[in-house]
This record gives structure tokens, C-alpha cells and sequence, in this order.
């Protein structure tokens, strides 16, 4: 396999956070969002890996105001309510590309 390939399959495996170190931030992003995502990466990994974040297929925004509440009610989590509303921020924008304005509840 030419080195040409091998750094482009490595590239693409490192942006889509599937080997060791996954992130849910990405250069590209808005700086908010990359925010959101570094607080997202931390408080999720407290309790289990970023692979079963990405593995979760949501519906639809709201989904991710779903899950991420029932994350943050769950003892130990260290998931505040201002976390709460950062990570469905990053989550929405990394399943849908936009952030679902009032799709956070307060």
C-alpha cells in the first residue's frame, strides 16, 4: 500500500475518533462547539468510553437532551446542569451538524 494511502487512512481514522484517544472535538468545528465537545470528552469518559457515545444513533435532537439528562442523573456522573445543556450542544452537532435551538431544556 502506498505511504500516500496509509496517511490518508490514518488521517481519516483519527478524525472520526475511532482509534485510541477518540474526541468528540474537531478542528473545523465553531469554537463553541469545540468547547462543548472538550467538556463532552471529559465528563463522558468518566463513566464509559467515547466509542459507546459515538455508537448511539439518535432519531433526533431531542434524543440527545434524553440521554444526556438521564447521564447527569445518574450518581457520580459530575454532570452539572450547565454541562448538561453544553454536551447536547456538541452531541446535536455532531449527529445533525446544527445545534436544535429549545431543544435543551433549562
Amino acid at each position: 500500500m502506498p505511504i500516500e494511502l496509509i496517511a490518508v487512512a490514518l488521517t481519516m481514522l483519527l478524525g472520526c475518533g475511532v482509534v485510541d484517544g477518540a474526541t468528540l472535538v474537531r478542528r473545523d468545528d465553531p469554537a463553541d462547539v469545540r468547547t462543548a465537545c472538550h467538556l463532552a470528552d471529559e465528563r463522558c469518559t468518566r463513566c464509559h468510553s467515547l466509542d459507546r457515545v459515538l455508537a448511539l444513533d439518535p432519531d433526533g435532537p431531542a434524543d440527545w437532551v434524553r440521554y444526556v439528562r438521564r447521564m447527569r442523573l445518574t450518581p457520580g456522573s459530575a454532570i452539572s446542569a450547565i454541562d448538561e445543556r453544553a454536551i447536547v450542544a456538541c452531541l446535536q452537532y455532531r449527529s445533525f451538524g446544527v445545534v436544535a435551538a429549545g431543544e435543551v431544556a433549562p
